[in-house]
């Protein structure tokens, strides 16, 4: 798939990619960029589900630049879509105040629904952490929580828990 994809054979890249299933998450790289390159309706919800639900990766540093690229395509994405996808790329380049300056709005924007099973939520937490932004991060966090529910709700309060012990304020 990965030759195919490089060789912009998008349809059969995209078969490929298919073919090595929901496990690999190069293949869902290639699907979303394929997919964007033929004009498939799928495209959008690839590229949300690579940045949301896929743990943080070189696929962002790669994902993120070909979206720029694609200006007409980048605009079918919301706001909050956009930042958060543009705040994902610039953790992959330990760039962390950028990305939670882009992460934060995006977060508050999204629809409590569409961060339930990501990982966007602890990645947050760890570039909070990693940018020494721990009391902000937390505080930050814990509001968000308060509009959510089931897994994402708990992932909030965990990093904001965690957070809250490295900036040492345990009120």
């Amino acid at each position: 798939a990965g030759a195919l994809y490089w060789n912009r054979d998008d349809a059969l890249a995209r078969e490929e990619a298919e073919r090595l299933g929901e496990g690999e998450p190069e293949a869902l790289l290639f699907r979303a960029v394929s997919a964007a390159r033929l004009g498939r309706p799928e495209a959008r919800r690839l590229f949300v589900e690579l940045f949301l639900r896929q743990r943080l990766s070189s696929l962002h540093a790669r994902a993120w630049p070909f979206l720029q690229s694609e200006p007409s395509f980048l605009a079918s994405f919301s706001a909050a879509e956009r930042g958060l996808m543009e705040g994902k790329y610039h953790f992959t380049q330990g760039s962390w105040v950028k990305g939670i300056s882009l992460v934060e709005p995006a977060l508050a924007a999204l629809p409590a629904g569409s961060l339930e099973g990501t990982t966007i939520i602890a990645e947050a937490g760890t570039a909070y952490a990693s940018a020494g932004r721990q009391a902000g991060g937390a505080r930050f966090l814990e509001g968000l929580a308060a509009g959510l529910e089931g897994q994402a709700r708990a992932a909030a309060l965990e990093q904001a828990g965690r957070l809250f012990r490295r900036a040492k304020e345990y009120g």
